[in-house]
């Protein structure tokens, strides 16, 4: 059988200059201090760091960090689910920092009550986070935990606390470790004059200054991770949505487990009261193609007289759809990545993806033509594709004021071509540009409501 991935199709993306191109550590590392003086310190360099990771993750319950290996991975938190609590934040941040500087200069801090009640959460109803939102079966009376994290650098450990938003700076300016709190509570209530350093959520000082503290090694990710390549056949699409679709969104079970459906319902979404609120994203992958019974075509396999096809997204999908004349039949394998279990499928349908298990990034499909058995043999099938994946909008790629330089990453020669539409005050805009290589675009005023599409050829 012929393979149903070209090498010259793989790795198409779309980055925008100036901004953070989050397919790789490295690349998120290198742009973000790329925007710094060449004699920045660390300080700076961290605090960059920091701040970006407070833009692009929001504070929402994520998939627990001993979920298996396939969603343990930073890239995927960043791109995928956008949000998490102190310890995958901490963990995020920690990476990051770790290949700015070696993972010698990064270490988790955990951090308990020293005694009941030092953290006033009988006085919150739910332990000791303002911001946590509504839990059930969690006893005010019993102490909990919190994980931060520390960096080393000029002599000296520093705590940067990334979801609270907090740090505290010394006598000296520097910026100050968790057991220099502990031994000066009073440096918790000197403001930094940062909002991201400030506790936005609200005062929790108690949970640095009221607490002990064990530390460990950030063994979440040991390696920086491979790039999450979009691939993009002849006639697929990839359309970044400006609007996230109506519950298309993925919680694992565990955390459906420990948070109340209040709080679940309404799908992801941020606490800060000086933000609108962050909501989960979604994509739309579309593939339209001829299949042909031949040894030309990539996808024919002459032993079974059937089409075998692939699609693999940089995404977690959550909804598969297919279309194909009357008649014709397949078998869907849903999860690629983790198990063989074939469904089969008539000419049109939908799957979703079931709430009690992960999504997969992958799914195969085995197509058959309705005249496969009439002695003609089997004719030309037309097949549309559609899958709905999960994604973090604050990490897409989007236009702004003025002029944008644009770049297509693909193979030389490939028809890749990017089409945003956009809002300025109430009238919509679309705007384009095609070939691999540098573009420009340029738009007047604030650009709303942003939707790309990323093609191998015209779209559909």
């Amino acid at each position: 059988m012929t393979t149903d991935v070209l090498p010259e199709q793989l790795g198409c993306k779309l980055t925008i200059e100036n901004q953070v191109d989050s397919s790789t550590i490295a690349s998120i590392v290198g742009d973000v201090l790329a925007h710094l003086p060449e004699q920045a310190d660390t300080e700076t360099r961290v605090l960059a760091l920091y701040h970006w990771v407070r833009e692009i993750l929001f504070v929402y319950p994520s998939c627990p960090d001993d979920l298996c290996e396939h969603f343990n991975n930073a890239l995927r938190l960043i791109n995928w689910w956008g949000c998490g609590l102190c310890g995958t934040q901490s963990k995020v941040f920690g990476l990051l920092v770790a290949h700015a500087l070696g993972r010698e200069h990064v270490r988790l801090v955990g951090t308990h009550e020293r005694e009941v009640g030092d953290w006033k959460m009988r006085q919150r109803g739910y332990l000791a986070f303002k911001w946590s939102g509504l839990a059930k079966d969690n006893d005010p009376d019993t102490p909990d935990g919190h994980s931060t994290l520390e960096i080393f650098w000029d002599g000296a450990w520093h705590l940067l606390d990334v979801m609270v938003g907090f740090y505290r700076r010394r006598q000296d300016g520097t910026i100050a470790s968790l057991q220099d709190l502990l031994d000066d509570p009073a440096l918790a209530a000197q403001p930094v004059g940062d909002p991201e350093g400030d506790m936005p959520f609200g005062d929790e000082r108690e949970i640095f200054t009221s607490t002990s503290i064990s530390y460990s090694s950030v063994t979440f990710n040991n390696w920086p991770g491979e790039g999450l390549p979009l691939t993009l056949r002849p006639g697929e699409s990839f359309t970044w949505l400006a609007k996230p679709v109506e519950g298309a969104y993925y919680l694992h079970e565990k955390i459906r487990e420990r948070f109340g459906s209040q709080t679940l319902a309404p799908g992801p979404q941020g606490h800060r009261p000086d933000r609108s609120p962050r909501r989960y994203g979604s994509g739309r992958h579309r593939w339209v193609t001829t299949l042909e019974p031949t040894k030309d075509d990539p996808f024919w396999c002459a032993e079974t007289g059937d089409w075998h096809l692939r699609v693999e997204l940089p995404y977690p999908i959550l909804a598969i759809e297919w279309c194909m004349e009357k008649g014709a039949t397949g078998l869907l394998l849903p999860h690629a990545e983790q198990d063989a279990r074939l469904l089969p499928i008539q000419a049109v349908g939908k799957l979703s993806t079931s709430p009690d298990r992960p999504p997969s990034r992958a799914y195969r499909i085995i197509l058959r033509s309705p005249g496969r058995q009439l002695a003609t043999g089997p004719r030309p099938l037309v097949v549309e594709l559609t899958s709905i994946v999960q994604l973090n909008p604050q990490v897409v790629p989007h236009l702004q004021r003025g002029s944008n330089r644009i770049r297509l990453h693909g193979s030389p020669g490939q028809d890749l071509q990017a089409r945003f539409r956009y809002r300025v005050d109430d009238a919509w805009h679309e705007a384009g540009c095609q070939g691999v290589g540098a573009h420009e675009l340029v738009v007047d005023g604030e650009a709303e409501s942003q939707q790309l599409t990323l093609s191998n050829g015209e779209p559909s």
